[in-house]
């Protein structure tokens, strides 16, 4: 959580550059999509992901307070109903 929380006060300049540094035609991102046939620069899925990169820090900024006032009694009837550790926060 701490991860995407480190995003938020990112300047936009600083999120641009390394967006373009990652996703552009000579980016490392790119090229590893490249050798799978996927083009990202230019399409709408470096758009899809310039949207991700910037909104994840606000979701998570809007669900932490929720997800940690749950009450104790959602997580022990999801472990009775079979979920596992991982399943559940």
């Amino acid at each position: 959580m701490e991860c995407f929380e480190s995003l938020l006060p990112l300047p936009t300049a600083v999120a641009g550059i390394t967006l373009s540094k990652c996703i552009l035609i000579l980016g490392w991102l790119e090229n590893i999509f490249a050798k799978i046939g996927i083009k990202i620069s230019y399409t709408h899925v470096g758009i899809i992901i310039a949207l991700i990169f910037v909104g994840i820090p606000f979701v998570v900024r809007a669900v932490q307070p929720v997800s940690k006032k749950l009450d104790n009694q959602y997580e022990e009837a999801a472990y009775i109903l079979g979920a596992d550790g991982k399943t559940t926060f």
